[in-house]
């Protein structure tokens, strides 16, 4: 669900969108001053003349440069025709500034109205896919000239939340009223039910499954929802190439110390870098320890499946000699000694530890990726500061099991999308080029409403509100945008007074825009308490700014803050709030 954060930082792109067309109009300006007195070149008569052309240009651009935020211009001293250019110029940019206002203030709502679509349509996803799913068993009746379809279990298709959702009047009421369907993107649902779902263990496993009740028909459709529509779109794999096993100190480790401890080690070693890197990234507290449950649980499991399966493999090593043909010539009985048989099992154990080894730091880079992309950095845009981050944690991981020294062995990092949910993910971003935020709200509504359902299905179904109180939010969303945009230049001010030594100009567009947002919040939102709203843009800075530009705004809008309460502009009223803190 939408909360103020999520609100205030779209407000935040709208006019981080709204000072890049302003720029662009100013731009336009310039270029076409330079155009209006364009010389002549090819008239030889005209050399005087095309000097003067060139001067007038120079001129008109220089002023225009210097007056065009004054929409009233005026100047009668200069020549008519550089007056008249600038005149027009200056008016083109207003109109066009104020069209692009409108623009971006209506889009506030277009943005909003495109994430209940999308929220709507992914709740359609489930039953738009059961006709792939029916197409899949029909294929296989014929395929095998079979009456039934005892060959693949497609429970899918009788799945009870599924059904509810595709039969909810309210649903399908809102649907049709937006035109929402996945008619058009079948090529898409076709690719994401065959490449990814069909693929997915856990689809196969609910499949194959005796005895389903509503509890694992829910589970199922919360993890398509969690773990394949919503999964990260870039992830960041990793390889182990041309190194050495016998390089590994694991095996001197474990001749030291012990399988069973070293084992432990490793999955200790891979918890502890993951919190502490995930901390150091700046996630969620909670977040990091929901991961690292998560990770522990993995970890642990593919250690013991891993034992059983090699365990098994022994088992029927062993049988092997006494299934042979009795015909078949007897090899000569070789007993090994105890030693030989002691040596084998230390080397499969080691071999174990590898597997576990290659596994943890596996585990260890995908779920590091995901601590990035929680705090907003975009894994394609800086790749190389953000690989820094994974790669120190991995060699530090590694290292302390002897891989990584050596200059032959070679650890890869490389960013790719998620087999089999890219074209889903595509599309997603194509309808919603805010998709990398955006998407992280729709889920959390999505989830919202799967966990309503409880057996029985339950008669009064709802589709979750946008926030907890959106006609409240709406106000707020609407007026922070106008207020902004009212208070630019009285704010701009603010900051040029506390800039000491500093020119405004110099700052980054985004970190200006955030504290001209604060500012404008902090003087027309009186229930506000004015530390709420530093600390929001704060956050808000930390996930779209840079590293160094977070204590800078805290400084500036500190300074602003106590200034404007001085001069009696900040005016806070409420329970709490008459100390304007």
């Amino acid at each position: 669900m939408l909360n103020r954060r999520h609100l205030r930082i779209k407000v935040m792109q709208a006019l981080y969108g709204f000072e890049q067309a302003k720029s662009v109009n100013y731009q336009l300006g310039v270029d076409r001053l330079k155009r209006a007195f364009d010389a002549d070149w090819n008239d030889e008569r005209s050399e005087e003349l095309n000097a003067e052309r060139v001067e007038k240009a120079t001129q008109a651009v220089q002023v225009f440069r210097q007056h065009y935020q004054d929409e009233q211009w005026l100047d009668t001293t200069l020549p008519a025709d550089v007056r008249r250019a600038v005149q027009l110029n200056i008016k083109e940019y207003h109109e066009s500034t104020k069209n692009d206002a409108k623009g971006f203030q209506n889009g506030l709502m277009r943005e909003v109205h495109r994430l209940y679509d999308n929220y709507l349509l992914i709740l359609a996803l489930p039953h738009a896919v059961v006709q792939f799913v029916n197409a899949d068993r029909e294929n296989l009746r014929t395929s095998y000239m079979r009456k039934d379809d005892q060959k693949g279990d497609y429970k899918f298709i009788e799945n009870s939340v599924v059904k509810f959702l595709a039969n909810n009047d309210l649903l399908q009421v809102e649907l049709k009223r937006r035109n929402l369907s996945w008619t058009t993107h079948e090529e898409i649902l076709r690719d994401f039910y065959r490449n990814t779902l069909r693929e997915d263990k856990t689809y196969q496993q609910y499949n194959q499954s005796k005895l389903i009740g509503f509890e694992e028909e829910r589970e199922m459709i919360a993890h398509i929802y969690r773990n394949l529509v919503f999964t990260q779109q870039n992830l960041i794999f990793f390889s182990l190439k041309e190194f050495d096993i016998k390089r590994f100190e694991l095996e001197n480790m474990a001749k030291a110390q012990g399988i069973e401890p070293i084992r432990l080690q490793i999955l200790k070693t891979a918890d502890e870098l993951f919190k502490s890197t995930a901390l150091k990234i700046g996630v969620e507290t909670e977040k990091i320890q929901t991961w690292a449950e998560e990770f522990q649980k993995h970890l642990k499991e593919f250690a013991q499946h891993l034992h059983k399966a090699q365990n098994q493999a022994l088992e029927k090593e062993k049988e092997k000699p006494a299934q042979q043909d009795s015909r078949a010539p007897r090899p000569r009985i070789h007993t090994p000694r105890e030693s030989d048989g002691l040596e084998r099992e230390f080397a499969q154990d080691i071999r174990r530890l590898h597997a576990i080894l290659r596994e943890a730091s596996q585990v260890l880079v995908g779920k590091l990726s995901l601590c990035l992309e929680a705090v907003g950095m975009n894994l394609l845009d800086n790749q190389r500061a953000n690989l820094d981050y994974i790669e120190e944690a991995l060699h530090t991981f590694l290292e302390t099991f002897g891989l990584g020294k050596h200059p032959t062995d070679k650890i890869t990092l490389q960013i790719e999308n998620e087999k089999g949910s890219s074209l889903l993910q595509d599309l997603l971003n194509e309808i919603d080029y805010n998709w990398l935020e955006n998407g992280k709200v729709v889920q959390n509504m999505v989830m919202k409403t799967v966990r309503m359902f409880d057996a029985p299905l339950p008669s009064q179904f709802a589709l979750v509100e946008l926030s907890a109180n959106w006609d409240e939010d709406k106000g707020f969303y609407q007026e922070l945008f106008s207020h902004s945009m009212a208070y630019g230049e009285q704010a701009e001010a603010q900051l040029v007074a506390k800039s000491q030594n500093w020119d405004v100009s110099r700052m980054a567009e985004i970190d200006r825009v955030i504290m001209k947002m604060a500012i404008a919040e902090m003087e027309h939102f009186n229930s506000i308490p004015i530390k709420v709203t530093i600390n929001e843009y704060l956050e808000i800075a930390k996930l779209y700014s840079t590293p160094r530009s977070k204590p800078f705004i805290n400084g500036m809008l500190d300074q602003v803050a106590q200034s404007m309460q001085e001069e009696g502009l900040i005016r806070k009223s409420g329970r709490g709030l008459m100390d304007n803190k």
